[in-house]
């Protein structure tokens, strides 16, 4: 099985062609060969406490129009979603009542994989490819442990990124370095510094960073920043 995630949004200019790549994939490989998992946020609006389903239904409306029909609709919400949500997304995005999943934002990342399994989002995969499988939840389980208690130990590390505003950027690095810590029962304490700060001449690349257990330099695209986050790499 290959997974493949097509980030961003729906609609974005720079998303198309790849979007336009998993279609056609779908057609190569056959499309009883192929699932499309579509992610959605629903927004959860206090005022009248209602969870909003429109921008779910043009998000899948769009993808529609460029040639892809989900066979999974995965809503992620803040507050949970009452079954109102799932027959108004069930009517307008073509997915059968069964395929939809309104799975809650996590305060812990290593429970995401055991709440795919408990809502049941693996069983309709499988069912819609034809495999064969078992649950895996008492493994999962084991591993959510750690994320929850108190080590003995805190290590510091920095962030060599320009996106240091945002979380998203280093949100791949920030989970890895966490199971690292937890893996041998430490806690992270993580800052980020913007790389763009070590291009000025002169900077001082050991005084920014000398309290740092660590430096991890996420991966990055374009020239800004760029001679900043070589210099901080080089940093004995």
């Amino acid at each position: 099985m290959h997974i493949v995630e097509i980030g961003g949004t729906v609609g974005d200019y720079e998303s198309l062609s790849f979007i336009e790549a998993i279609r056609e994939l779908g057609v190569k490989v056959g499309l009883e060969n192929c699932a499309y998992v579509h992610v959605v946020y629903l927004p959860y609006l206090g005022a009248s406490n209602e969870t909003k389903t429109k921008p779910a239904q043009n998000s899948v409306r769009e993808l529609r129009g460029l040639g892809i029909a989900p066979d999974i609709l995965v809503g992620r919400s803040e507050k949970p979603a009452n079954d109102a949500v799932k027959k108004k997304l069930s009517l307008f995005s073509g997915c059968g009542r069964g395929r939809h999943r309104l799975l809650p934002t996590l305060p812990l990342f290593t429970r995401c994989t055991l709440t795919l399994e408990d809502t049941g989002t693996a069983d309709v995969i499988v069912e819609r490819l034809g495999l064969k499988a078992k649950s895996q939840s008492k493994g999962l389980a084991g591993s959510c442990g750690p994320g929850n208690r108190d080590h003995p130990r805190t290590v510091r590390i920095g962030f060599v990124a320009k996106y240091m505003e945002h979380t998203t950027p280093t949100c791949r690095s920030s989970k890895r370095s966490k199971s690292a810590a937890w893996h041998n029962d430490c806690a992270l304490k993580s800052a980020g510094s913007m790389r763009a700060e070590f291009d000025a001449p002169g900077a001082d690349i050991a005084a920014e960073l000398k309290d740092y257990d660590g430096i991890l330099v996420p991966g990055g695209f374009g020239q800004r920043g760029l001679e900043g986050k070589i210099k901080a790499a080089h940093m004995p």
